[in-house]
């Protein structure tokens, strides 16, 4: 449906050009001095659609660019987040090694749930 709508628009465009084409060349017909004045608005037209141009993929590479750190946020943020959960871990395990050992072997499934996950998210992230 979108680019129905999009192809309408061209279209109409397109059509208001040819009727603006027909009406300059009968103008220049008439006045011929008129041609030095046309020839610069069809160069300012083109400076400004070269600037469009220009603008456009100047906002692409920015895009680019903060989706790059954003990925390396994400990768950052996940590090940090299983090196916190490594040191919490690592201290109820120095804390009393037979309790941890006891909770893990009481919850193994949730551990490999959770090592699963934090694979995924690092994967996905």
């Amino acid at each position: 449906m979108a680019n129905a709508n999009n192809q309408a628009n061209f279209d109409e465009v397109e059509a208001h050009c040819r009727l603006a084409s027909a009406k300059l060349s009968q103008l220049l017909q008439k006045e011929p001095a008129a041609t030095g004045a046309l020839e610069d608005l069809e160069d300012y037209y083109d400076r400004q659609m070269q600037l469009r141009v220009m603008q456009n993929n100047t906002l692409l590479e920015q895009l680019k660019e903060a989706r790059a750190a954003q990925a390396a946020l994400r990768e950052m943020l996940a590090s940090c987040a299983l090196g916190a959960a490594a040191v919490v871990v690592a201290y109820f395990v120095a804390a009393d090694p037979w309790t941890a050992y006891a909770a893990v072997s009481d919850y193994w499934t949730y551990c490999a749930v959770a090592c699963i996950a934090c694979l995924v998210s690092r994967a996905t992230l």
